[in-house]
């Protein structure tokens, strides 16, 4: 049951984190799966890179942070645009059997992989059973 303790986080009321920078904050979509060594959550950031993520444990809150680049339109006119930049953020609250020390992060074409690996004594263990006379 503890692997399956990650909860979503609430964002906190408009107006209680002030921001230096005024840009949209969005909220990533995630998909989280397990299996018997990890938990493994994806969250998608269009636009993000590996220079403009970052992933952090404080207090067994794993906050994941992202932002995108506006559009150079010094050289072109916009004329329509459908796409809004500014920056992904988002919390969970991780069970404290998550190795934190080994939890490792990746990001590929907006899509940030990151891999929380169970302590060893949470891990799916199978039990030799020995047939006695």
């Amino acid at each position: 049951m503890s692997e399956e303790k990650i909860n979503k986080r609430e964002e906190q009321a408009p107006g209680t984190v002030e921001r230096a920078k005024n840009r949209k904050v969005f909220k990533p979509a995630v998909d989280i799966l397990k299996d018997g060594e990890n938990i493994l959550l994806l969250a998608d950031m269009p636009g993000v890179d590996n220079e403009h993520v970052s992933v952090s444990v404080e207090n067994n809150i794993l906050t994941v942070r992202g932002t995108t680049e506006d559009i150079d339109t010094k050289a072109r006119k916009l004329v329509y645009r459908e796409f809004r930049h500014g920056d992904f953020e988002r919390s969970f609250e991780i069970a404290a059997d998550i190795e934190v020390e080994k939890i490792d992060a990746e990001i590929k074409d907006g899509r940030l992989k990151v891999i929380l690996p169970k302590c060893e004594r949470m891990k799916a263990k199978k039990i030799n059973v020995r047939k006695t006379d």
